[in-house]
């Protein structure tokens, strides 16, 4: 299983990537985009579908054809490559796009998470996301498959990722308090960030805890493999051209951006 996953990039990417397209239903895939910035990448084409958030809430029919929409959308700008930055499109959807748009290198967040798990080494593991999310069963299912012995623990958090977007720091705290409340009574100490939204609230989950936490999100598998496919720079101070489109309120995502800090400047 392990060595599916690292093979993943390799056998899904063919040359340089210079231009990279993601999108998600909100703020939660400008996670990827922030880890991404100090890559020698010329430019990240960013869709916020904030009209439709949260994916979660959505039905499949929609998710899938609104995935199709967004990549032919972020596919006239002429991108290397589309990371679907949803885990509820992912775990969705995911093998339908791949067929779909066989001439596009598709990324998705799913398998990232789900292998930087694997390699966390612990044995106790909850598992987040939206309720349609969870209710796939994908990132559970592969990692029991890699390791039987595993516990896993899995919890939907409806209400979180439009709390987050909505920067409601009190509701956070309130929806973990009972959200968390099965990772606390079966002593998970690493927990898979089923959502892109859910790693702007990593302070809230870890004070959640009495004792010490680790949250997997992906992001740095990602990075490191999309790395491998960019030409080194031999300016030191890399500056990539970050393109946002807004499909809802425009003020409320700013404010978004704002709080989270993953504006450029």
């Amino acid at each position: 299983m392990q060595n599916k996953i690292q093979n993943y990039f390799k056998n899904l990417i063919n040359g340089t990537i210079k231009k990279i397209g993601i999108f998600d239903s909100g703020v939660g895939g400008m996670s990827i985009v922030n880890s991404l910035q100090n890559l020698p990448i010329e430019e990240i084409v960013y869709i916020a579908d904030t009209a439709h958030i949260p994916y979660g809430n959505q039905t499949k029919k929609f998710i899938k054809q609104r995935c199709i929409e967004l990549i032919n959308i972020l596919q006239t700008h002429n991108v290397d490559c589309i990371i679907i930055g949803c885990h509820t499109a992912s775990a969705v959807v995911f093998p339908f796009l791949q067929k779909k748009f066989c001439d596009v290198p598709l990324i998705d967040v799913a398998l990232p998470s789900i292998y930087e798990t694997m390699l966390s080494g612990s044995s106790n593991v909850g598992i987040t996301g939206t309720l349609m999310t969870i209710n796939t069963h994908l990132h559970k299912t592969m990692l029991m498959k890699n390791n039987k012995n595993l516990n896993v623990i899995e919890q939907a958090c409806p209400l979180l990722a439009e709390s987050i977007e909505n920067c409601d720091n009190k509701k956070i705290d309130r929806l973990l308090q009972r959200y968390l409340k099965p990772f606390l009574k079966n002593n998970v100490d690493t927990i898979l960030l089923g959502c892109t939204h859910y790693i702007f609230a990593a302070k809230n989950f870890k004070k959640a805890f009495p004792y010490p936490i680790k949250l997997i999100d992906g992001r740095t598998f990602i990075h490191d493999k999309i790395k491998n496919f960019t030409q080194e720079s031999s300016n030191n101070s890399i500056k990539n051209r970050l393109t946002v489109t807004v499909t809802g309120n425009q003020k409320s995502f700013e404010q978004s951006f704002k709080k989270y800090k993953v504006l450029s400047d």
